[in-house]
């Protein structure tokens, strides 16, 4: 074949190709960036769905002694009130970490003593400190309001204690599926996933708690004396 007519033919076949790339170009054009959001998420991708049923499992280790254990402030780890109707000054866990051991207190003022090689509590511990790279969603109480058709939701409030401090974490209307916020924090639009995992993990430790104003089936004693120490958070 002549060398001009196979150069033609090449031309040929890439004008083609064009014209075809073109067509598809626009009728599916690409996003534009505008549309996406390269500012830092400060949330983990890495999922801890290894965690769900950690109370559960916490529950093997029960206290030997639970009415000889003394709640330090000093100790305390992690810690979740609730806020509502029917609970003003609710609680659903604390955690407080001692020399050789975590004593976990649940909602119903059950006292369960895991070893300080517990993979759960340092998991729950690490999810807890990744709160610390969110945005404050308002200066009260740092409330993040998931987006709920009913009013009056519970207002779960988590606390994360360290070395360099605390930070209260609190979510309103906390649902396994609803993740919607009713405001925007920030550039978030839903609850963080770091959030969504934490609160339905840590929500577990209420598992077998019937609530009520007087304290409902906790152990009273227990219970008041964790709030004790934990009143000034």
């Amino acid at each position: 074949m002549h060398t001009s007519l196979k150069l033609s033919l090449i031309v040929g076949g890439v004008l083609v190709l064009y014209a075809i790339c073109t067509h598809i170009f626009l009728l599916n054009p690409l996003p534009s960036f505008e549309y996406f959001d390269f500012r830092p998420q400060f949330t983990t991708t890495m999922t801890q769905a290894h965690l769900k049923g950690w109370h559960a499992r916490a529950l093997a280790h029960p206290c030997p002694n639970p009415y000889t254990f003394v709640p330090r402030r000093e100790s305390v780890k992690i810690a979740l009130l609730r806020n509502s109707p029917l609970e003003h000054e609710g609680f659903s866990l604390a955690i407080f970490a001692e020399d050789d051991a975590y004593i976990v207190v649940d909602a119903m003022g059950r006292i369960l003593n895991l070893p300080s090689t517990s993979p759960d509590i340092k998991d729950l511990l690490d999810l807890g400190h990744q709160t610390l790279n969110l945005p404050i969603a308002n200066r009260f109480r740092n409330i993040w309001m998931v987006k709920r058709q009913m009013t009056s939701q519970p207002i779960d409030r988590f606390f994360y204690i360290s070395e360099t401090g605390e930070r209260q974490t609190s979510v309103s209307g906390y649902s396994p599926t609803h993740t919607e916020l009713a405001r925007p924090v920030e550039h978030y639009t839903h609850l963080p996933p770091v959030l969504q995992e934490l609160f339905g993990f840590v929500l577990e430790a209420r598992e077998g708690y019937q609530p009520g104003r007087d304290g409902g089936n906790a152990d009273k004693e227990v219970i008041s004396k964790v709030m004790a120490v934990l009143g000034d958070l």
